[in-house]
This record gives C-alpha cells, structure tokens and sequence, in this order.
C-alpha cells in the first residue's frame, strides 16, 4: 500500500526518542514563523513553489532537493504562491543516529548535528542518484505510518541505508555553497531588516535607499533568491505577526498600525483573504487588552 500524505503536524517536538517520518502533501499553505529544534530533520523536496531559510540562508528548492537542518538551527518556509507544497520529512536525534553501525561517522559525514555556522545543507542530486534516496524515504514514511509487524526494525533498517546512499552521493550533490554570494547576503540583510521593521512603511525605494542600491536590482535579485517579490514578503511577514499579536490578545485597531498597515480596511480584507477569519474573530476568549 503506497503511502497517503498526511494532515500537517504543526508541533516542532518529537514524540519519540530515535525519529519520526512524515510524508505531507499541503494545498492550504499558511506563513510559518522561525522556529528550531533539538533533533535533526531531513527535509525531502518534491513540489511546490518553496524558499526555504536555514539561520540566514535562502534555498530556492527544486523538486529532488534534500534539506539538512541540524539540531537547534532555526528554519522555516516561505511560500511563493499556492501550488501544493509537497515533501518527506524525517526527524532523527543524534542518539539515534550514533546507534546505527557506524551512526558517529555518519552523523560527522552529514553534519546533523549544530556546526558552528547556523547554515543547514543542501543536496541536489542527479535522477540516477536522487530516486533511489527518494524512495527510501517513502518507504521510512510508509513504515513508519502504518506501523506494520516488525515496524521499527524495518524502519531502522532503511534509516540506515539512507544515510549510507546520501554520504555517498553527497559530495557531487552539495549544493551550499554559492556562486553567488555576494547578492545572497544582500537579500539575508534585506529580510532581517524588513523582519525587525514591519511597522515602517516598508517601501521598495525606502529599502533600496537604505542599503545604497537600485530598487530594481533589489527587486531582481530577491526574487531570484527567495522566489517571491519583496512585497509580497512583507505583506505575509505582517499578517503572521498580525495573527500572533491578535492571539496575544492585542486589538485589531492596535494590531494594524503595529504591523505597518495604513488603513483598517485593507489589512482586515489582506487577513481575512489570508486566514478566512476575520482579525477579531482570532483574539482570545474573553475580549481584548
């Protein structure tokens, strides 16, 4: 029985203290905040129109793409449009790992514990290389969804053979470094300073003026590092913090001004086009402060 995606789980702790697999296919994409954890995840790209910051480097994924996120990195998504986001997800605690035959060079090989750089790794590989490791780690997903007989030990098993085939492959397939770095740290020093000033009016000329270069180099080179335009960055940037400060219990009138919005009527139909609530449908019971 091949594996069915399942419904997203939104907790970022484990369960279990060896791993957990997930195979997820989403249509309802919302923002999702940085966030970190004490494990390891392997992130197993395969649709979807995704950028994917790991500390302070954007990875343009492409379908194929393997993602390593070593323990206590922050990471998080960001969606370019509405196309199903589609992927496999493995988490793994360096425990476990060091278990394996062989688990301490493995866990060395691939870097799947915090290095000194907050920067996850990428992996790109050839179809020939790539599709074996892809369907290992469905079949990790399936095993570990349907919890069959002998489950675990199957589990363990193919947990094993993947990272075998990813540290041998890895080498032609790293694809952290960049040949274009200079423009990459200009767009991690753009989504800082739009993240720490969403309550500015954060305009394309405002931001450009700021770091001395043309808006319409800015605008280039963002999208093409992030896939998705500077405002388009903003506006989910201000509706996730718009919902977090309205579950703190902020009141919508407060709330918009806080993230950077002129007027109430447009940040009431952004959010609600967005969330399908309206702002004060999210404040907690009980009212507002």
């Amino acid at each position: 029985m091949r594996q069915q995606p399942k419904s997203f789980e939104s907790r970022q702790y484990m369960l279990r203290s060896d791993f957990e697999a997930f195979y997820y296919s989403d249509e309802d994409l919302k923002a999702v905040a940085p966030h970190r954890h004490d494990f390891c995840e392997l992130l197993f790209f395969m649709e979807g129109d995704v950028t994917y910051m790991i500390g302070e480097t954007a990875y343009k994924l492409v379908s194929g793409d393997l993602l390593i996120i070593p323990s206590s990195t922050p990471h998080h998504p960001v969606f370019s449009g509405t196309a199903r986001y589609r992927r496999v997800v493995l988490w793994l605690t360096a425990d476990f790992v060091r278990s394996l035959p062989q688990g301490e060079k493995l866990a060395e090989a691939l870097a799947l514990e915090k290095a000194e750089s907050t920067q996850g790794r990428l992996y790109r590989f050839r179809a020939s290389d790539g599709d074996p490791i892809m369907e290992c780690a469905m079949s990790i997903a399936e095993e570990f969804s349907y919890q069959r007989p002998f489950g675990d030990t199957m589990t363990t098993l193919l947990v094993t053979r993947l990272l075998i085939l990813i540290s041998r492959m890895a080498p032609a397939a790293d694809g952290s470094g960049s040949s274009d770095s200079a423009s990459q740290k200009l767009v991690q020093q753009v989504v800082a300073f739009i993240d720490e000033n969403l309550s500015l009016d954060l305009t394309l000329d405002f931001i450009a003026d700021h770091f001395f270069i043309s808006k319409f180099y800015l605008s280039r080179v963002f999208r093409r590092h992030m896939g998705i335009t500077p405002h388009s960055y903003i506006s989910q940037r201000r509706l996730f913090r718009a919902r977090q400060l309205l579950y703190d219990g902020h009141s919508p009138s407060d709330v918009y001004r806080m993230c950077g919005y002129g007027d109430y009527s447009v940040f009431y139909r952004a959010f609600k086009e967005r969330y399908n609530v309206s702002p004060r449908q999210l404040l907690p019971r009980g009212g507002q402060r």
